[in-house]
């Protein structure tokens, strides 16, 4: 493609664009001048009621919403939540050996004797792990995957 075909395409892009941006942008008016103008139209006919634009957000139903809060609050005001808490243990895998076998529970190596989530481990195999929690035993198996 030689120079002057090249600055002429630019050229129909640029003027087109500056049409399309005076059709598109300075027709439209803005939200204020159409309620100023409404509210012109009221006074100018004794009217007495007032009219609330299609625009205007209802405030008080968004905060009622999960996403409506206000984003500026401060966080020592915001009222806090209760998250029942759930206790599971996911077992990831085993490192065995006779002489210190290793589990991987939650993403967090553990061995024999030791605490995860108020529940301590009893016994590690080959193939599963053997947790005390609050006088129960609970056995974990490795999934296959």
């Amino acid at each position: 493609m030689n120079e002057n075909i090249r600055k002429k395409i630019v050229f129909i892009a640029l003027g087109l664009a500056i049409i399309w941006g005076y059709y598109n942008i300075s027709d439209k008016k803005s939200d204020n001048e159409i309620v100023r103008q409404n509210n012109q139209e009221q006074v100018l006919s004794g009217s007495k009621t007032t009219t609330i634009p299609e625009k205007l957000i209802d405030v008080e139903a968004c905060q009622k919403l999960a996403w409506g809060r206000n984003p500026f609050q401060e966080p020592s005001k915001l009222t806090p939540k209760t998250i029942s808490h759930q206790t599971y243990w996911l077992l990831s895998g085993i490192v065995y050996s006779e002489n210190n076998p290793m589990a991987i529970i939650n993403n967090k190596s553990l061995f024999i004797g030791e605490i995860i989530d108020d529940a301590r481990i009893v016994n590690i195999s080959k193939k599963n792990v053997t947790l005390d929690y609050k006088g129960k035993k609970i056995t974990l198996t490795v999934a296959k995957g």
